[in-house]
């Protein structure tokens, strides 16, 4: 699950950057929210909810 919420994150990082490539400033704007909304649920949702099965103080 740990590969997945990274994969996820790398999405989102790559969407962000594509961005650039968008027409329009609200477009790009849009877009790069979208990247970065993507990345925080992958970091925030997936990856920490991951760690904290394993966690360490949990054993």
């Amino acid at each position: 699950m740990k590969i997945v919420g990274l994969l996820v994150c790398v999405l989102g990082w790559f969407i962000a950057v594509l961005s650039v490539k968008v027409p329009g400033v609200y477009a790009q704007l849009l877009v790069a929210a979208a990247g970065f909304v993507v990345a925080v649920v992958g970091a925030v949702g997936i990856l920490n909810s991951a760690h904290l099965k394993d966690a360490i103080w949990k054993a």
